[in-house]
């Protein structure tokens, strides 16, 4: 009987040693999790930091890429509508339309586009906020002129 005792004791401290041991390994993961955590936490907060930044300042003009074309429209809010129709009124307050869209849209990237997309070139009123926003400032700044033009 007490050897019977004396294998279930020992059996129950092997049980006990394996389950410290298992239970050390779980922490050490949880503690690299954790660790894992933080780090991918901090990035995204600094990305989402990024990002608001340009929300509230919007894109800086001129626009170099397609890509910040594209981060223009997608953006686009009702408050940064204003935000760059007043701006582009101001820059056409003061010059011709032609050097307006040079101050909105780089040199570079500004043949790559016509109208209706005609002639190989990229269609430039799929753009829809920006086309409307120039069209409105057109309008408003030169009356005169079609704003379509």
């Amino acid at each position: 009987m007490i050897l019977c005792e004396g294998r279930i004791l020992s059996a129950l401290k092997e049980q006990n040693i394996y389950l410290a041991e298992q239970n050390a390994a779980l922490h050490r993961k949880i503690d690299l999790l954790a660790e894992k955590l933080a780090e991918t936490t901090a990035v995204v907060k600094m990305k989402l930091k990024v990002e608001e930044k340009t929300v509230e300042t919007g894109v800086p003009f001129p626009l170099k890429t397609e890509d910040d074309i594209e981060l223009f429209e997608s953006s686009m809010t009702p408050e940064l509508r204003e935000f760059y129709k007043a701006k582009i009124t101001n820059f056409a307050r003061k010059d011709n339309f032609a050097k307006v869209l040079r101050k909105i849209i780089d040199d570079g990237l500004l043949p790559n586009f016509n109208l209706d997309g005609t002639n190989l070139k990229k269609r430039f009123k799929n753009f829809t906020n920006l086309f409307a926003i120039l069209k409105d400032v057109s309008q408003e700044v030169f009356p005169l002129e079609d704003g379509e033009k």
